[in-house]
């Protein structure tokens, strides 16, 4: 038995074999190409954010050759409709996150937002949180009905009207 719970112990405080799924992501993240690693060019960041998801992707055994578009870069909305017909069916159900500065307000503006595109959004399919130092709120408002990728982009231009919002996902 001794020697088990020094095996344990040993496993446990090694710093070189992590111990769940999730550390092993959290080392792979601060070590991806694009955060840390190789020089980019500052303003290109959706190639670093495209190139961490194809590592992220590669060593968590997934296919990392996939598509990225990440709006709000160089990628336009005919790129982001392109892929879209590859991917989605309409209708759909599909969910908005929005991170942001603010209060209760920044929740009503957020879902104002969605329900200006695609009508009464009922309060149970909002949910928000803070930020574990309270600096950000979280706000996830669906699923709700989308009837064609038109209505996808209205949604979030709509929400990146408001100043507050740090990300959009």
């Amino acid at each position: 038995m001794a020697q088990l719970l020094g095996a344990m112990r040993t496993v446990r405080g090694s710093r070189t074999s992590p111990k769940t799924r999730g550390e092993r992501m959290r080392r792979m993240v601060t070590r991806a190409e694009g955060f840390g690693g190789k020089k980019r060019d500052p303003e290109v960041p959706e190639e670093a954010l495209r190139e961490t998801l194809s590592s992220l992707s590669q060593a968590a055994g997934r296919n990392a050759e996939t598509t990225n578009i990440v709006l709000g870069g160089k990628a336009t909305p005919d790129d982001w409709r392109e892929l879209d017909e590859k991917v989605n069916t309409y209708p759909m159900k599909r969910g908005f996150k929005a991170i942001g500065t603010g209060g209760e307000d920044f929740v009503q503006s957020v879902v104002g937002a969605v329900e200006g595109i695609v009508g009464d959004v009922p309060p149970e399919k909002v949910t928000h949180r803070p930020s574990s130092k309270g600096n950000y709120i979280s706000v996830n408002v669906g699923p709700c009905w989308i009837d064609n990728p038109d209505q996808v982009i209205a949604i979030y231009a709509a929400i990146k009207t408001d100043k507050r919002v740090k990300w959009i996902i």
